[in-house]
């Protein structure tokens, strides 16, 4: 039987028993219901800032800006690799600088980040866990709502139940509330926060 990709948080089975589909006989709509649960995990990755939920690398270079911290583009922080300010090595967590993970950003201890332009080489990981298993259950029930929301018409427009060729669009409010406020828990830290 198919299923969603590595990198998406529910499985299709897990899916399948949150719309109570309970006879297993009946996978006309599997298809359907992968597609739908690895678009909308990669949407609410994106939502979040990420590539995927699920752990990855990530090399970035960032400029140089005169303060104690550098947020990065991806979060949460799950380790830093190697961290360089003009192709020095910075030195070692807890000592040199300090990973604020769930903010995303990096403080130095007891220095900054010299002023430039395209001066600091970062290598790091980020995401919600090694494995789908590992990601916080509040962000596989958005997944899950999300997709039932779309699988029962709550925030799509459609004519026919969902069947190859058919007729989909998105009505004015694709992500339902209830998603959002799950997400509005994970989101990215603004800079000025701190």
């Amino acid at each position: 039987m198919a299923d969603v990709q590595t990198e998406t948080i529910v499985t299709l089975a897990e899916m399948r028993q949150f719309l109570n589909i309970s006879d297993s006989s009946d996978t006309s709509m599997d298809n359907v219901l992968i597609s739908l649960l690895d678009d909308v995990c990669a949407d609410i990755a994106e939502e979040l800032g990420l590539d995927q939920l699920t752990d990855l690398a990530y090399t970035e270079t960032y400029d140089g800006n005169g303060t104690k911290y550098l947020f990065v583009d991806h979060k949460p922080i799950v380790s830093v690799t190697t961290l360089q300010v003009d192709d020095i090595d910075v030195g070692t967590e807890n000592t040199d600088y300090f990973i604020y993970s769930k903010e995303g950003y990096i403080e130095l201890y007891g220095d900054t980040f010299d002023k430039g332009n395209k001066n600091i080489d970062v290598v790091y990981t980020a995401g919600y866990g090694a494995a789908r298993a590992n990601v916080p259950r509040k962000l596989k029930l958005a997944l899950k709502l999300w997709v039932a929301a779309i699988y029962k018409g709550e925030v799509v427009d459609y004519s026919e139940r969902f069947e190859e060729g058919a007729f989909v669009s998105q009505s004015g409010k694709p992500i339902p509330d209830n998603v959002v406020r799950i997400l509005d828990r994970y989101r990215k830290v603004e800079f000025g926060s701190v």
